[in-house]
C-alpha cells in the first residue's frame, strides 16, 4: 500500500463504505463485477491513494457470524449472568490472583463441609 494511501472517512471518523446497488454498479462494467465478485448489496470499503481509488470488501463483523439460535443463546445466557449479578452471586473482584485463588480453596472447602453435612443425616 502506497504511504501517501488514506482510508476515506466520514465526517464521524468512520470508514466510508459503499453499497452496491442498481446506480452505482454501472461504475463497473460486467465482466469486471463477474471477476470482482461484485453483487447487488455488497459493500466496499474506500481507500485513495492520489488518483487511484481501491475497493476493499467489507468484512462481516463477528456478530454477523452467528445464527440467530447462538445469538438467542448468547442472549439468555448474558441475561441469566445479569440476575445473578444482582442477587449478589458473584464473588470478587480481587486484586491479585493469591485472593482469586485463595477465595476459590474456601468456596471449594465450604461445598465440601455441605456435601458432608448431607451425606450425615
Amino acid at each position: 500500500m502506497p504511504p501517501d494511501a488514506k482510508l476515506l472517512v466520514d465526517n464521524k471518523g468512520f470508514p466510508m463504505i459503499i453499497a452496491i446497488n442498481e446506480e452505482n454498479r454501472k461504475l463497473f462494467p460486467p465482466s469486471i463485477r463477474k471477476q470482482a465478485g461484485i453483487q447487488l448489496g455488497d459493500e466496499w470499503e474506500i481507500l485513495v491513494s492520489g488518483k487511484v481509488i481501491t475497493l476493499f470488501p467489507k468484512l462481516p463483523a463477528d456478530d454477523d457470524k452467528l445464527t440467530s439460535q447462538q445469538r438467542r443463546r448468547i442472549d439468555s445466557r448474558l441475561t441469566n449472568a445479569s440476575k445473578e449479578v444482582q442477587r449478589g452471586k458473584i464473588i470478587g473482584p480481587f486484586d491479585n490472583a493469591a485472593e482469586m485463588v485463595a477465595s476459590m480453596k474456601s468456596e471449594l472447602r465450604k461445598r465440601a463441609a455441605a456435601k458432608r453435612a448431607t451425606r450425615a443425616r
